[in-house]
């Protein structure tokens, strides 16, 4: 579910040296927070689901929620993780090198502000499980390209937290309610009224926005839940499927498979609790 690679073996200059995913990260396992630790290297930790709340030297102590990002500099002794929440499941990269510390030094990241609002961006959710599957594939070959693509996205992480637009709360809070009873059928006008627009105007807005249409966005929050019940728990996959509102399994396989390219199979061997850490 989450590895590390050897640093004795790691690519000297820069490298991408840590991937994974921690689904249902809970406050009743007294591990489940990271507190106290300094790292060598920086980290990005993504927050898929849930909340809790991220704490250094610097900034004090600042709630967090599904969408935010925290950066973690090297050096720099932070802790977070769910704490006084019922849920939290994040997926996260460990990187060092130059041409990270370069965006640092240009300012595209900064230790003052280690927690970033980009949304829940379906790009951000599908690049970030690319780069933890190809990396948890051990090809020698990709450590350059993923010391690349590692540098885009953390820049694209900044970027979307840079260029969040004046209807940027109204849209976390309909990002949310998509997220919410995955079961039912959604109610799109419903949904619109609640933030103050009209059905055909919201899905504009929301696609400007987002990038995508809100009945998309709902379907890849869907895959996102079916991720951390395959991860999380040994339910077959009809009763999956049933639970998010799929007509039946092998739909609900079908389209698992097209937006993370494994199976539902393959993704909880590869990244059940089975799999180990």
């Amino acid at each position: 579910m989450a590895r590390i690679a050897n640093p004795s073996r790691a690519d000297p200059g820069s490298a991408l040296i840590g991937a994974g995913h921690i689904f249902n990260k809970s406050r009743s396992n007294p591990a489940s927070g990271t507190i106290g630790r300094v790292l060598p290297a920086y980290a990005l930790v993504y927050l898929l689901e849930g909340g809790g709340h991220y704490e250094d030297d610097a900034i004090g102590r600042r709630a967090v929620s599904a969408g935010d990002a925290i950066v973690l500099f090297p050096g720099m002794r932070h802790s977070y993780g769910p704490f006084d929440q019922p849920l939290w499941s994040e997926c996260w990269i460990i990187f060092r090198g130059g041409v990270f510390s370069q965006l640092e030094a240009e300012g595209l990241i900064d230790r003052s502000r280690p927690v970033i609002t980009p949304g829940l961006r379906p790009e951000l959710i599908a690049a970030f499980d690319a780069l933890i599957r190809d990396f948890n594939g051990h090809d020698p070959r990709l450590v350059p390209v993923l010391a690349a693509r590692t540098h885009g996205l953390v820049a694209d992480f900044a970027r979307c937290d840079q260029e969040r637009g004046p209807r940027a709360d109204a849209i976390a809070v309909a990002c949310a309610r998509l997220g919410e009873a995955l079961d039912r059928p959604l109610d799109l006008e419903r949904l619109a009224r609640g933030i103050g627009l009209g059905a055909e105007r919201f899905r504009k807005v929301f696609a400007l926005s987002v990038g995508i249409p809100p009945a998309r966005y709902r379907q890849l929050r869907r895959i996102d839940r079916a991720k951390q019940l395959l991860a999380t728990t040994l339910k077959p996959l009809a009763a999956i499927a049933r639970e998010l509102g799929y007509c039946d399994e092998y739909f609900f396989s079908r389209q698992f498979k097209h937006v993370t390219g494994l199976s539902p199979a393959r993704f909880r061997r590869d990244f059940g609790a089975s799999a180990g850490a």
